[in-house]
């Protein structure tokens, strides 16, 4: 119903329904499956924390975990992690993409962390 366009210095167009119609000869678009439907979630079968100490004085500081995980059809193309400050008023996160969608694999997922990040034990949440 709608289109936007933009380019690398931010300048942008959005384009109505009406002005999409006078650019293409249809707007429709008929989808089928004649396979099996994807309908199953995705599971992280094991995680394991790849930086437990994050010292906020370093070049890169971030919180970085292994995710294995696996998916019956379509595979995983985003993983996401949220960590919530010592004192749960606030929390930081982060989303990676694979190189492909993962049926069956890892993904690292880096949260980064800056001199205003709080000290004391985060929370994965």
């Amino acid at each position: 119903t709608a289109l936007s366009i933009f380019d690398e210095a931010g300048n942008g167009n959005r384009y109505s329904q009406t002005q999409l119609a006078a650019l293409f000869p249809s707007l429709t678009v008929n989808v089928t499956n004649n396979g099996t439907p994807d309908t199953a979630a995705p599971l992280i079968t094991a995680g394991k924390v790849l930086t437990p100490k994050v010292s906020l004085s370093s070049t890169n500081p971030a919180f970085g975990v292994n995710l294995t995980m696996s998916d019956n059809l379509s595979g995983v193309q985003i993983g996401l992690l949220s960590v919530s400050a010592p004192d749960h008023t606030s929390g930081r996160g982060a989303d990676v993409a694979g190189p492909s969608p993962i049926v069956n694999g890892t993904l690292k997922v880096f949260v980064p962390m800056n001199g205003a990040t709080a000290t004391g034990k985060w929370t994965i949440s």
